[in-house]
């Protein structure tokens, strides 16, 4: 919350947010804008948070800010979406979503994001636990099929 309050605010409403986009092989391209919405208030401990996401994009379709320069609130964040996005409450929720839009790995999505997670642990190196680096490793990457590793093999030969 001091991200937002930084000790001058009583109340403080952001979004944070990045774009995807990619050509669409008959011409134009297609956008996709994942975000999410925070709001803290002083004397309150945590910060209320949504995620959302939408075809739009920020600043061209998609204002986050009403005409006299203050953030939506989430409500009008979700009027404005109307059809072309969604507001997501949940994080277990917001994961699959993002998985579905972008992954589609399914299960091995929640184990690859806590082996990311594990990684990138300040000063893993000094307290690197084999056993425990290995089980991540073999949670986030599935065995191959037996066929794979037979015809890489046989490449070898």
């Amino acid at each position: 919350e001091w991200n937002l309050l930084m000790g001058r605010h009583e109340e403080r409403l952001g979004y944070t947010w990045i774009e995807f986009g990619r050509r669409l092989p008959e011409g134009g391209a297609a956008f996709l804008t994942l975000g999410c919405g925070l709001r803290a208030l002083e004397g309150k401990s945590g910060v209320q948070r949504w995620f959302f996401h939408t075809s739009q994009r920020i600043g061209q379709d998609l204002q986050l800010k009403t005409q006299d320069g203050r953030p939506l609130t989430r409500d009008q964040l979700g009027t404005l979406l109307g059809s072309c996005g969604q507001i997501v409450d949940g994080v277990e929720e917001w994961r699959r979503t993002v998985d579905q839009l972008l992954f589609r790995l399914g299960p091995r999505y929640e184990a690859l994001i806590e082996l990311l997670i594990r990684l990138r642990h300040p000063q893993l190196s000094r307290k690197l636990d084999e056993k425990v680096l290995s089980a991540a490793l073999s949670e986030a990457l599935t065995p191959l099929p037996m066929a794979v590793v037979d015809d890489v093999a046989e490449a070898f030969r």
